[in-house]
């Protein structure tokens, strides 16, 4: 079995490099950046969060106005959420 593994050895060095100098299994011409092949490092650091503005305390009824919409045919959706309700409580027990 020795004898056997030194002959494989003996084999596969026997071979040596190419004369051109390029490494075994590269062609010539054809590499692939290590940026390409591996995820960016990431940092060791959270970074801060800046706020635009400071937060407001209070909010008048014309700063919400803009975000809030009337939903119409409410009893149309009170059906919804109550079946969506009933579904997801139906899961838990």
């Amino acid at each position: 079995m020795f004898f056997i593994m030194m002959i494989i050895i003996l084999i596969t060095n026997a071979g040596g490099r190419p004369a051109s100098g390029l490494t075994p299994g590269v062609t010539a011409g054809f590499s692939i950046p290590i940026e390409e092949l591996f995820f960016p490092v990431e940092p060791d650091f959270i970074p801060e969060f800046l706020l635009e503005r400071e937060p407001r305390r209070f909010w008048s009824l014309e700063d919400i106005r803009q975000y809030w919409r009337v939903p119409g045919e409410t009893e149309l959706w009170r059906g919804e959420v109550r079946s969506a309700v009933d579904r997801i409580m139906e899961g838990v027990r």
